[in-house]
């Protein structure tokens, strides 16, 4: 299948083979590239609205959020994710998982490169003043 091309400047369609226009002997190249730059806007609007289709969470209701969390939760939870990294993966947002776990009552779990929790600090605090040996100051 042959593409046939018409000219920007006179609209007239070109020759397959012609360096120039026949109608008003503008250069087919530059006629061209003019083509080529619209098809490579055209695809990057549409790879931007893709992109931006599959960031957007789904909107739910507070009961169907907890229907989607009862079946999942307690395994993520128990796996160590925090509360982000649920949502993630349940496609909700943090602030569902939240109230969810806030109704069950159980703490958060850390996010990932800190701490488990104060009560681990504390007892790491208290292990470093008793078992180490006196330096001087």
């Amino acid at each position: 299948m042959v593409h046939t091309y018409s000219c920007t400047d006179c609209k007239n369609e070109l020759t397959p083979g012609s360096s120039f226009c026949d109608n008003c002997g503008s250069s087919v190249a530059a006629t061209l590239w003019k083509e080529v730059n619209r098809l490579e806007d055209q695809i990057a609007d549409l790879e931007k609205k893709a992109s931006q289709r599959q960031k957007k969470r789904r909107r739910v209701s507070r009961r169907q959020a907890e229907k989607i969390l009862a079946d999942r939760f307690s395994g993520l939870y128990r796996k160590g994710m925090n509360d982000r990294e649920i949502a993630k993966a349940v496609k909700l947002t943090p602030s569902a998982v939240y109230r969810y776990r806030r109704r069950l009552k159980l703490p958060a779990n850390a996010p990932r490169g800190f701490q488990k929790s104060a009560a681990e600090t504390s007892e790491k605090k208290a292990e470093g003043k008793s078992g180490g040996s006196a330096t001087p100051r």
